[in-house]
């Protein structure tokens, strides 16, 4: 197993510094000018670019808990503003459902399920309401319906981005648990000095794809929710269920639910740079 892991680290170093086979990269060579190419890593700098991450990190948590909060409070804002059409949640999805043609289920949520945990299941093609969506005729219960229904009409359409996030999914829970562990065991290997370095790579190199595999999750689930929102919007307008002085709070609330996507992102792709670069300054320092 340790032979194989070795030929997949040569196979990535070989392709990356341009060999035309495995005769002329070999694991002697990898193991030579590994540590060469490690050695004249600038540590000093390494480490300001780990500051610089860890910095941040700062304006960024502050932008998730913005996003969170504005988010809350344009929920519960429009919750408050009813509809003048008087229309429910689940009467808009089932009549947007009806004229699509989908073949998707409606449901409500337990009573004291949260009122911001509405979503579609593509395993079984149904969307789930809380219960202030699925039996309010507000603002927010509309414009959250119609976005879980563009979801739905995402599912049938095939949409690609969409079908990439479903794929991911189960990777992503499998790696989200297991990635760290794999990242720390490789820390502690290589500080012990209990392994090669080259072996502990494989740890810390493997624990990083992992953890870079939610990443790119959280990417893919971009252009998935901005898109579901642009068809929530557009079905709202075409059905009349809102005028256009109720579009704009209902824009309001998708608005701030995608910038908390946006802020997932950013917070996981900068804790995959600091671990990325914090890889670079353990390997970078065994080679001094």
């Amino acid at each position: 197993m340790r032979k194989v892991w070795y030929n997949i680290i040569i196979h990535i170093y070989c392709t990356i510094s341009k060999y035309y086979t495995f005769k002329r990269c070999s694991l002697a060579t990898y193991t030579e000018d590994i540590q060469m190419d490690f050695s004249r890593l600038d540590v000093g700098f390494l480490h300001t670019v780990y500051i610089i991450l860890i910095i941040s990190l700062i304006p960024i948590i502050i932008f998730t808990f913005w996003a969170q909060w504005r988010v809350s409070s344009a929920f519960n804002r429009f919750s408050q503003i009813m509809s003048r059409r008087g229309i429910t949640g689940a009467q808009l999805a089932d009549a947007i459902i009806q004229r699509k043609n989908l073949n998707t289920a409606l449901k409500m949520l337990p009573p004291h399920s949260n009122p911001l945990e509405n979503y579609f299941d593509p395993r079984d093609n149904s969307i789930a309401l809380s219960q202030l969506v699925f039996s309010s005729p507000s603002i927010t219960a509309l414009g959250v319906s119609a976005h879980e229904v563009g979801h739905a009409i995402q599912h049938a359409d095939k949409y690609l981005p969409s079908r990439v996030r479903s794929a991911l999914v189960p990777v992503v829970n499998l790696v989200t648990r297991i990635s760290m562990p794999i990242v720390m065991i490789g820390f502690l290997l290589l500080l012990f000095a209990i392994i090669t370095p080259q072996f502990a790579l494989v740890f810390m190199v493997a624990g990083m794809a992992m953890y870079g595999a939610s990443t790119i999750f959280m990417l893919a689930t971009l252009p998935v929710e901005f898109n579901a929102s642009r068809r929530a919007m557009a079905m709202l307008s075409e059905s009349g269920a809102l005028d256009h002085e109720e579009l704009r709070g209902a824009r309001t609330v998708l608005n701030a639910a995608a910038m908390t996507y946006v802020a997932s992102f950013l917070v996981s792709l900068t804790y995959f740079l600091i671990f990325f670069v914090r890889v670079l300054i353990i390997l970078a320092a065994t080679r001094r």
